[in-house]
């Protein structure tokens, strides 16, 4: 499976919804897992908000701690590498 053609999305933005759903279920697919259960952890993570920064510093879509997105060597701004 190609991902989504829409990987020119700057990082730190916002995906629209039919991209992000794109990429989600590109990743569920890759990676086995549910799409229903990606969207529902994103959902009670940031609320679908790329923006989302909570007092424990967790960052994007996921809510990565920038260890983990470290030790992922993904930018956790980067909404599609926060997927």
């Amino acid at each position: 499976a190609e991902p989504p053609s829409d990987r020119a999305v700057p990082v730190a933005t916002e995906l629209d919804g039919m991209a992000l759903a794109a990429w989600i279920r590109y990743y569920a697919a890759e990676y086995g897992v549910d799409p229903r259960l990606v969207t529902a952890v994103m959902r009670q993570e940031s609320s679908g908000s790329q923006a989302s920064v909570p007092p424990k510093g967790a960052l994007g879509l996921m809510q990565l701690m920038p260890a983990t997105a470290s030790a992922l060597d993904v930018d956790p701004h980067d909404p599609i590498e926060n997927l």
